[in-house]
């Protein structure tokens, strides 16, 4: 009993694992981008959330949706703090720019409305079909 308590409790770490490196990347991707600035704030924080805003990576202008420096920087960062996270400890994952919930509504052509709703269900159909048990 203790060994499959201590193998359930790696698996769901696995998966909680991956599903937020899958929303990191649908919300970094699915953000539009004029100047990297939104694109560059999607962060990974545990224990508490992080409210702090960043710089882009890779500042610009009329960067559009190709542009992927900024991306990457973000979907790295993230992926370095989802991969330090201890079982049990909140994760967070979210955007701090003041504007992040109009970007959201389908105010830019780049993306439509609800982009941050459809990747985290992209990232949770990651589990679909998917045994993590050992």
């Amino acid at each position: 009993m203790r060994r499959r308590a201590e193998n359930l409790t790696r698996n769901v770490d696995v998966a909680i694992k991956a599903v937020a490196k899958g929303v990191t990347i649908g919300v970094v991707d699915a953000t539009p981008v004029d100047t990297g600035r939104a694109r560059s704030n999607w962060q990974a924080s545990t224990g508490t959330a992080n409210m702090a805003t960043v710089q882009p990576y890779a500042p610009g202008r009329r960067l559009g949706l190709s542009e992927s420096s900024n991306a990457n920087a973000a979907i790295n960062q993230a992926n370095r703090i989802i991969d330090l996270r201890k079982p049990y400890e909140p994760l967070f994952i979210q955007n701090n720019v003041h504007y992040i919930q109009t970007l959201n509504t389908g105010s830019s052509a780049q993306a439509g409305p609800m982009f941050v709703q459809i990747a985290i269900l992209q990232g949770i159909r990651l589990l679909n079909g998917k045994v993590f048990l050992k």
